[in-house]
């Protein structure tokens, strides 16, 4: 059986496999948004700014992303009378935006 440091004093946390040890990494926020930083580059999309919100990270990028627009959703936004229509896809527990 393996054992984790726990952040809280020398209680440790016992694991069954290495398994569980990556599916409590994957449930680590920081490591979601590494996660899927690393993948929209290696498809080659600039992320124009990234905005945490109060659940979730959003990330603008500047073209749409061929592997997330299939499942992607449209957005209409009206402010001050000037339409403007973007699609959001979520990705690793965040949000992905791009102006249509």
């Amino acid at each position: 059986m393996n054992t984790v440091n726990q952040p809280e004093g020398n209680k440790r946390l016992k694991l069954n496999s290495w398994s569980e040890v990556f599916k409590m990494k994957d449930l680590n926020p920081q490591y979601q948004v590494k996660h899927l930083l690393r993948t929209l580059q290696k498809l080659n999309c600039q992320v124009t700014r990234t905005v945490q919100t109060e659940k979730t990270l959003v990330v603008h990028v500047d073209a749409p992303v061929p592997e997330l627009q299939h499942r992607s959703v449209e957005i209409t936004e009206t402010v001050n009378g000037l339409t403007r229509r973007i699609r959001a896809a979520r990705h690793s527990g965040c949000c992905v935006v791009w102006e249509d």
